[in-house]
């Protein structure tokens, strides 16, 4: 299990049943064309799809996954998040950080907030596990890139590590450790 994933469930565990359904992580890469992190392959495995919770704002944060349909199409939330996501970068909507990895023109949505904001990883290169985490924060309306991957920017969530956080939140700061709660097929 990659390491950020292990804390992440030191922290937050994932619910006591398992997910009724694993990806097939071999078809979803060859329908989608692409490799996914390790990071967010181990994350998927262990707490599937679905939401962060806190008792002080509720249902805040979610994670998608691939989807496929029968006939080889990439479908659902990650599908239409990801479309969203590339036409916000493509079209200019907020401030690109300066510095941007040449050929750095394609983002792949993972998840999103309450708010509307994108959380996506900018596909840098062929290594999915070298590419950082591309927020797309609404009320800023700007992108910023954070180098920790999937897991490793939901962990600094989830600890309260971020000095500002990078989402329309506000201060992130919880009442409670947040729980995830899986959605249902």
């Amino acid at each position: 299990m990659h390491p950020e994933v292990a804390e992440l469930v030191r922290l937050m565990p994932p619910p006591a049943e398992g997910p009724d359904r694993k990806v097939d992580w071999a078809r979803a890469e060859q329908v989608w064309g692409m490799a996914f992190p390790s990071d967010y392959k181990d994350f998927v495995d262990v707490y599937s799809k679905g939401s962060l919770v806190a008792e002080s704002v509720g249902s805040f944060f979610g994670v998608v996954v691939p989807e496929c349909s029968p006939e080889g199409e990439a479908v659902g939330s990650m599908r239409e998040e990801t479309e969203i996501a590339q036409e916000n970068w493509d079209e200019g909507y907020g401030d690109k950080p300066e510095g941007l990895p040449s050929g750095a023109d394609r983002v792949v949505s993972w998840g999103g907030d309450a708010a509307a904001d994108l959380l996506c990883w900018l596909v840098t290169g062929p290594d999915p596990d070298t590419w950082p985490v591309a927020v797309y924060c609404r009320c800023w309306n700007e992108w910023s890139l954070h180098g920790a991957g999937m897991a490793g920017f939901l962990r600094k969530l989830v600890a309260g590590e971020f000095e500002e956080l990078p989402l329309s939140l506000g201060s992130g700061e919880f009442d409670s450790v947040p729980t995830f709660i899986r959605d249902e097929d």
